[in-house]
């Protein structure tokens, strides 16, 4: 049986692109706010959440759903953020290892087209 058919209705994309805005959106909020007693619901889940990281056990064996799904989301910030003072957790080592991840691509696909080139002209 399969959890997630492979192809989702075009309502169904959409939707979760909203959720994931939304979830976006809450997680700046959050990581911005020093109010213990803020009445924003979303506020009070996304630090209940990282809360919840900082003393998670299973995280460290890659067994925790929620700790992986906050993950998910840290990293889908760092895709898109231009801050360079972002106060989102590990954004900015986040950055880094994509920064990192495309150089290497880069380096990879070079030596990829020199080695052809090398290649055409010794035939």
């Amino acid at each position: 049986m399969i959890d997630q058919p492979a192809i989702r209705s075009e309502g169904e994309a959409k939707r979760r692109k909203e959720r994931i805005r939304h979830c976006l959106r809450c997680l700046i909020h959050t990581c911005l706010c020093k109010d213990r007693g803020c009445c924003f619901p979303a506020c009070k889940n996304h630090k209940t959440l990282m809360q919840h990281y900082n003393i998670c056990k299973k995280k460290k064996i890659g067994g925790c759903r929620i700790c992986k799904q906050l993950i998910a989301l840290y990293c889908k910030h760092s895709k898109n953020c231009n801050n360079n003072v972002c106060p989102v957790p590990f954004c900015p080592s986040v950055k880094r290892r994509i920064k990192e991840h495309s150089r290497m691509q880069e380096l990879r696909q070079r030596a990829m087209t020199m080695t052809l080139h090398s290649g055409q002209a010794q035939s």
